[in-house]
């Protein structure tokens, strides 16, 4: 069972030395806090599945080469609009995973319409995403910030604008 906040309000997401992990936090409307800690294999696997569900086929007859430009140029249109200049507001009143937080286990994607991204702990209740675009290229953005600054090197298709890995997810 996942909790889905009605509305987003802000997203962030640091490393932490300490605990070599990165610590995702999304505050919703209503001033709940999600707080997610995020493993570098966690993280890779997470940043795979954004990928994919923002891959979509472009037409037949492009070339590979304007394809990744097609999904750069994408990356770049939704990450560029997103503000990057209010610091995170530490005004959360409740945490439904735990003030300290859950640690992330599972990855589930729903296809459909809605779409929707649920981020799970081994055992009770995650964080259910809206599948949105702008959502999905902005918390990639944020996740690939974060694990630079942790020098996981991993790799990205949206970054460098390549398709993304199709091998399946195993977690």
């Amino acid at each position: 069972m996942s909790t889905t906040p009605a509305q987003i309000a802000q997203v962030n997401v640091t490393y932490q030395r300490e605990e070599d992990r990165l610590l995702l936090r999304i505050r919703s409307t209503e001033n709940l806090e999600f707080r997610l800690w995020l493993t570098r294999r966690y993280t890779q696997l997470l940043l795979r599945a954004i990928e994919k569900m923002l891959d979509t086929t472009p037409a037949a007859g492009l070339s590979n080469e304007r394809e990744r430009a097609t999904r750069a140029f994408e990356h770049e249109r939704f990450t560029a609009t997103a503000d990057r200049s209010t610091p995170y507001e530490e005004t959360a009143q409740s945490f439904p995973l735990g003030e300290d937080g859950a640690l992330g286990y599972r990855i589930t994607v729903h296809a459909g319409t809605p779409a929707t991204l649920e981020l799970l702990p081994r055992e009770g209740a995650g964080i259910a995403l809206p599948g949105q675009k702008q959502l999905l290229h902005n918390l990639h953005h944020l996740l690939e910030q974060a694990a630079g600054s942790a020098e996981w090197n991993l790799q990205s298709a949206l970054e460098t604008g390549n398709p993304p890995d199709t091998r399946p997810l195993i977690n």
